[in-house]
């Protein structure tokens, strides 16, 4: 990209196409008052440009965003499942030697237990 405004490009498609408008538009205006005429594209302006990208990419970042969360849920969802499953184990392994350090273990894995569904709560 290169022009009156001049971004590097990121390599990041919805970033880069923002960059590539504000360059237009100010190629074509070097002052934001003659960005709201038609582009050299279409009949929409530079401005209309400018924010249909903007929407564009805040609409890609939202649904990455979401993406995250499912994934950040269902890997608490697992890990929850694992500490329940130790716990059970523990719990199960009580009754053999050395029980005050099953108990230790079984309340330490607890906590974690305790802690993750806490943390589950607030997502």
């Amino acid at each position: 990209m290169s022009g009156y405004l001049d971004f590097n490009v990121t390599g990041v498609f919805e970033i880069d196409e923002i960059s590539s408008w504000l360059e237009a538009a100010g190629d074509a205006y070097h002052h934001t008052d003659g960005w709201s005429e038609k582009s050299w594209k279409d009949d929409l302006s530079y401005h209309q440009h400018i924010q249909a990208s903007l929407d564009n990419a805040a609409k890609e970042i939202q649904q990455l965003r979401e993406q995250l969360a499912e994934k950040r849920r269902v890997t608490i969802e697992e890990v929850m499942k694992i500490c329940e499953d130790i716990q059970e184990e523990y719990t199960r392994l009580e009754q053999f030697k050395y029980p005050e350090l099953k108990t230790d273990a079984a309340s330490g894995i607890g906590d974690v237990l305790h802690a993750l569904q806490e943390l589950w709560k607030t997502k």
